[in-house]
């Protein structure tokens, strides 16, 4: 098997790869996941910077570095209270802060790559957008750096949702496809359901963004979804009707995420939030589909976003995604890994 590589040192996001690309990651990572693959990286260390930990991702991380024979050692950036700062003259007094451009000279002394997560929450949207963190390291250090979810971004969801539409389907062109806000305990990040309808933007798909008004997608994500159908083909509308928009659909991708409008105002939100309880993936809307397919970027909350009956049904897809993002940590690691 000839290892894939991509024309970059580092993977920030999902936008940034050609639908070619795409479709070259779909066809290693299934050669990564066949019980013949023979592809490591012996030798090599993964440095796992976890800014905000999630115990889905240091699984994977684990994982996918052991099937890599790679060493992975991760970092409970939390636990170890270690704060990085990155703007440019900023004098450090916290006990446990760094600015970005020493964290990045350590880093790259110690690994071969580094994966971060880091999602902030600083009540300013305008800022948090900017991912900042994630940016300034890949910036300022010399190994390449992925992404393991941002405020905006999260290509291994992406990535894998775009091979488990393939592995089931055989085809990622075609579909009609409904990326569904549904209700949820907390807020989620808004990672996840970008870095799908982005991938599915790519291949031609019939893209609607269901949600109640005050969540929308970031403007960004936006006119990016109306550029890459532009490109592509297919087509893409916003529907405040989940029930309408659900109809005849193929693959419909549950998830939860903030409100822009209510970001500084969480109490605002949460009782907000109280009148949205239909919004709910249930099996009398699952019949409305032309056979779909239910997909989520797990963690789920049973009987709140979905019903059991979906999820323990034979059109539960979430399962295969959670697997799945283990072999697109491969795929980008095998194909950035520098020398």
């Amino acid at each position: 098997m000839e290892t894939m590589k991509l024309k970059r040192k580092s993977i920030m996001s999902i936008q940034e790869l050609t639908r070619e690309e795409l479709e070259g990651m779909v066809e290693y990572m299934a050669a990564l996941k066949s019980p013949s693959s023979k592809e490591n990286l012996a030798g090599k260390t993964l440095l796992t910077l976890l800014l905000t930990p999630d115990i889905h991702t240091r699984l994977e991380m684990g994982i996918a570095a052991s099937q890599l024979n790679m060493q992975n050692i991760t970092m409970d950036c939390t636990r170890e209270k270690w704060e990085i700062r990155w703007e440019s003259g900023e004098m450090i007094f916290g006990n446990n802060a760094e600015h970005v451009r020493d964290v990045a000279r350590i880093l790259e002394r110690h690994g071969d790559y580094v994966a971060v997560r880091h999602v902030p929450y600083s009540g300013n949207w305008q800022v948090d957008r900017q991912d900042s963190v994630i940016k300034s390291l890949e910036q300022n250090i010399r190994i390449p750096v992925y992404n393991l979810g941002s405020c905006l971004f999260c290509p291994t969801q992406g990535m894998a949702d775009l091979f488990t539409i393939k592995t089931k389907l055989k085809t990622l062109v075609g579909w009609k496809a409904v990326v569904a806000w549904t209700q949820h305990a907390g807020m989620e990040p808004m990672g996840p359901p970008n870095s799908f309808a982005l991938a599915a933007s790519k291949f031609g798909m019939d893209l609607t963004i269901a949600c109640p008004e005050a969540y929308d997608l970031d403007p960004a994500i936006l006119k990016f979804l109306q550029k890459n159908v532009k490109n592509h083909g297919g087509s893409f509308e916003v529907s405040r009707d989940l029930s309408k928009a659900i109809k005849g659909a193929h693959l419909v991708y549950a998830a939860n995420w903030q409100s822009i409008k209510y970001y500084d105002k969480p109490d605002e939100e949460k009782e907000a939030r109280k009148n949205l309880s239909d919004w709910m993936v249930r099996g009398e809307l699952m019949e409305k589909t032309d056979g779909g397919y239910f997909m989520h970027p797990v963690p789920i909350k049973r009987n709140v976003s979905v019903t059991d009956q979906i999820l323990d049904g034979n059109t539960c897809l979430a399962y295969d995604q959670a697997e799945n993002r283990v072999h697109a940590l491969k795929a980008f690691l095998l194909s950035t890994m520098q020398g």
